[in-house]
């Protein structure tokens, strides 16, 4: 949708004027009043899920392009590629009536659309594939509008402070507004499976993980990805194994030589489509003061090791591992979109199987973790080729009899820990690697004695 095209949104708004064709001119009917005031009290439980439902609505609905978001000062943009199961009739429907749909995509757009809509009360316009005329919600009522051509794609624009309020009520809000949806599609879409560009900025990947992603405090050792015969699949983001102009630069993402190790890792990581599950291993540190004299050390951090449940491309749910919070920790990602959830869609109802799955993963993921273990200070200073090659080949098949892995990231974590050990100069980052060894084997240790490999069955 262009600028003037937005521009004629502001007009319609503003002037309240009754020229758009209102087809289903119910808008004003009794029952559709009463369903808004039930509407009202709709909330879902952080701000900006609504940016996030947009996503699940993509995503469910077979998007197979991009996910794009543009935050303007005034209004946000949303927009991704449509097909025939999306009907300007349907949504309309749907959009007065407060019973859940058991249509998937719809169900997601009506839960974003209740949010700012009716609860924010912001005026959005949307357009919908193969129709030339628009959905425009001024804060009270809902019309269609003539855009005199037909829509190629699904594109949501949202006003980002309240219908009716002035030019200035509006920038105002719009940062806090635009900040809000950054960090809800940062933080739980990461792993969208279609590219997902914030501000023409892409996100989906592993490695873009708010907690256990390559940032500043922390550093991904190891990825794996598991596959099962007749289990749920996992879309992997393709953006997990594209260069990212961000991890590019050391300086941005120095840990003492830790940076080292994730440029190496993520350089041999093989793409992968599709999955049972991914896991993340990803050493915790960060800088500490040392007083005003003595500047800042690097220093390793606890962090718990979680389960991200993804949910039409989303983290619809975060579940703790019941294992000792360490410096090396995983993060890991299973599927969950044939679990159902509550009414916000940011909760697995299901918890029997849920733990069920999260035990189960934890399991196969013993072989992935004992591989740690060989990286051990000799081994390290020796920086054997030969067992290196050795490592490397036995993680690729792992779980025999329990599954099938396919592990990247192993190989290259004893050869970059093999370089970080001879050129780790400096006490800080040899007293950092010193306190690493000890960290992988308690790791290892703690992970092991709570996962324990279930017996084979004898014939």
């Amino acid at each position: 949708m262009s600028m003037e095209q937005l521009s004629e949104l502001e007009k319609f708004l503003h002037s309240q004027s009754a020229e758009g064709s209102q087809q289903g001119g119910g808008s004003f009917t009794l029952a559709r009043e009463k369903a808004l005031l039930k509407l009202a009290n709709f909330q879902l439980p952080f701000a900006g899920a609504w940016a996030v439902k947009l996503v699940q609505a993509a995503v469910s609905a077979g998007a197979q392009v991009a996910f794009s978001a543009t935050l303007g000062k005034r209004v946000a943009t949303f927009s991704f590629d449509g097909n025939d199961k999306w009907e300007i009739e349907q949504v309309e429907e749907a959009f007065f009536n407060p019973e859940p749909t058991k249509i998937r995509h719809l169900r997601h757009l009506l839960s974003a659309l209740w949010q700012v809509g009716v609860a924010e009360k912001r005026a959005f316009q949307l357009s919908l594939p193969g129709s030339e005329v628009d959905l425009v919600w001024n804060g009270s009522t809902l019309s269609r509008v003539p855009m005199g051509r037909q829509a190629d794609k699904v594109e949501l624009v949202v006003t980002h402070a309240e219908a009716g309020k002035n030019l200035l009520s509006e920038v105002l809000t719009g940062a806090k507004r635009n900040q809000e949806i950054a960090e809800a599609l940062k933080d739980y879409c990461f792993t969208c499976p279609i590219p997902l560009l914030v501000d023409a900025r892409r996100f989906d990947a592993l490695q873009h993980c708010p907690e256990y992603g390559w940032n500043e405090s922390s550093f991904p050792i190891a990825i794996s990805f598991l596959q099962e015969e007749d289990a749920p699949q996992l879309k992997v983001p393709s953006g997990t194994f594209l260069g990212h102009k961000e991890f590019q630069n050391s300086e941005l993402m120095d840990g003492a030589g830790l940076e080292t190790i994730t440029k190496k890792m993520m350089k041999a990581v093989e793409p992968v489509e599709y999955c049972t599950g991914a896991a993340l291993i990803s050493v915790n540190a960060g800088l500490h003061s040392q007083g005003e004299s003595s500047g800042y050390l690097w220093k390793l951090r606890q962090r718990s090791s979680k389960c991200f449940w993804i949910q039409d491309g989303v983290a619809a749910q975060i579940q703790t591992f019941p294992t000792e919070p360490s410096a090396v920790s995983v993060a890991c990602f299973l599927p969950a979109h044939d679990l159902e959830n509550d009414l916000s869609g940011f909760y697995i109802a299901d918890q029997r199987t849920r733990n069920r799955r999260l035990e189960k993963m934890g399991v196969l993921l013993r072989e992935t973790v004992s591989s740690l273990e060989s990286v051990s200070g000799k081994e390290i200073k020796k920086h054997n080729k030969s067992r290196y090659q050795k490592l490397g080949n036995a993680t690729l098949f792992l779980g025999i009899g329990i599954g099938h892995y396919i592990t990247w990231g192993i190989g290259a974590l004893l050869v970059s820990f093999g370089v970080f050990a001879r050129f780790a100069e400096r006490a800080e980052e040899k007293k950092l690697l010193q306190s690493l060894e000890r960290e992988l084997h308690l790791f290892v240790k703690n992970w092991l004695k709570i996962y324990k490999a279930k017996k084979q069955k004898t014939p």
